[in-house]
């Protein structure tokens, strides 16, 4: 994740053209992480936030409102409670989206 987020820095913000795709399972990903303790809190909220903030980088069609509502979640601890209480919630509600192939309501 932190060599993600590093490769996205070296692009000037809002790029003129999409960088790249965030995908439902790039976010389980990351979230399972967290829950196997290999990512801290503070590293998820960093991912979140680094990818929330940039129009450069789209969003998977079929989920897009969902992704974008779980990074300003994750990114958002102040506004959502701790990550620690969010995470869990939101891995359980991403993962029933990659097995449906459906986007959440």
């Amino acid at each position: 994740m932190a060599d993600g987020i590093r490769n996205l820095g070296r692009f000037p913000w809002d790029s003129p053209e999409e960088l790249t795709v965030l995908a439902v399972a790039d976010v389980v990903s990351a979230l399972e992480s967290y829950a196997r303790g290999e990512m801290d809190t503070d590293g998820l909220e960093s991912w979140a936030e680094a990818i929330a903030g940039r129009d450069d980088v789209a969003m998977e069609t079929k989920a897009a409102d969902v992704l974008t509502q779980a990074l300003f979640e994750l990114s958002s601890p102040e506004l959502f409670g701790p990550v620690a209480s969010t995470a869990p919630r939101l891995l359980e509600r991403l993962r029933a989206i990659a097995g449906s192939g459906d986007e959440a309501d």
